[in-house]
């Protein structure tokens, strides 16, 4: 009877003796017995054996846990992947449909054969800059304007003929006539240019809608007739400062506004030389910052380059884009230019 209480105490003190926690007298008379009885050596190597079977069960348990949360991880990042993929390509469809929608109004409206289209532009200073431009057939005429405090200065006027390829320009300014004929007058028959439209590539069809964000506005601050109308406003997504905005007319698909922000600088020097962003040929800016470095290197102003546009439809007569007889400018020097 007494053995049979000393192996119940012993087994019960298995669980403290495999996991080391015994202290020294009660981990030596369990030694002590287990070296006298095999009954409960024998029991002790069970236990031991259930023990391992439990952590390869609880192991196995645990790894199967792990599994199904990377699995779970895994299929919520898949999710959340697919979720911005679906924005993604839905904001590109947004863009890209409204992009396609301007590109084939403002090209329809640029095919009339009879438009008048006024550029103004705004930069540093009172100055403001006119083109306007009257559009019948194939004739054209461009009036470059100076507006001020002190009055409006007729620079120049540009008569052309597309179909003949010769181009008539009147300066004002410097009493000068210059007559351009041939093939190589094609280069500037670029009049009807307008930003960002004009460059209706599929490539840039296809691309700037990634780039890009378009917001709808109303038209409130510029010439009066074009107050009032409803607007998509573009600007570069991924510009952090944005700089560059442009406001194009929902009806007719033409820009009403361009603006460059900061783009118009002048220095103090000399003479005086205005950089703005419209300078897009690297030679140029090349011999503007040369032009720059031998100035007085002291910022003097800067100020927002905005372009603003009006246009109107069969409203240019033939008086409009006729040539007039040169023969009446007797104070004028003539420049012939044959290509």
């Amino acid at each position: 009877m007494k053995k049979e209480i000393e192996c119940e105490i012993v087994e019960d003190l298995f669980s403290g003796y495999v996991d080391g926690t015994l202290n020294v007298n009660t981990k030596g008379l369990v030694e002590k017995h287990l070296l006298e009885c095999n009954d409960c050596k024998n029991k002790l190597d069970e236990y031991k054996t259930s023990i391992k079977e439990n952590e390869c069960k609880d192991k196995k348990f645990i790894d199967f846990l792990k599994k199904a949360r990377k699995k779970e991880r895994i299929k919520t990042m898949k999710i959340i992947v697919i979720v911005i993929l679906l924005i993604a390509i839905i904001f590109y469809l947004h863009n890209f449909i409204i992009l396609n929608k301007i590109f084939y109004k403002s090209n329809k409206a640029l095919q009339s054969e009879n438009m008048y289209i006024q550029e103004m532009q705004y930069g540093l200073g009172n100055n403001l800059i006119v083109n306007k431009k009257y559009f019948k057939g194939e004739k054209y005429k461009i009036i470059n304007e100076s507006y001020s405090d002190n009055g409006t200065i007729v620079n120049s006027i540009m008569y052309g003929n597309i179909e003949t390829n010769e181009i008539t320009i009147i300066d004002e300014v410097n009493k000068k006539i210059t007559i351009k004929k041939g093939e190589g007058t094609e280069s500037f028959n670029f009049i009807k240019y307008i930003p960002f439209i004009n460059d209706d590539r599929f490539v840039n069809r296809a691309v700037f809608p990634i780039f890009s964000s378009i917001r709808t506005e109303t038209f409130e601050i510029g010439s009066f007739s074009n107050q009032g109308r409803k607007c998509y406003v573009l600007n570069y997504n991924f510009e952090t400062d944005k700089t560059w905005e442009i406001w194009i007319d929902r009806e007719t698909g033409l820009p009403l506004k361009e603006i460059n922000i900061n783009a118009s600088k002048s220095y103090y020097s000399s003479e005086t030389y205005n950089v703005t962003s419209d300078v897009t040929n690297e030679e140029m800016k090349e011999k503007f910052d040369e032009i720059l470095e031998q100035q007085n290197d002291i910022l003097k102003d800067v100020g927002d380059s905005i372009y603003e546009y009006k246009y109107e439809f069969n409203i240019v007569k033939d008086e409009d884009v006729n040539m007039p007889d040169i023969t009446n400018y007797n104070d004028y020097e003539i420049i012939q230019n044959n290509f």
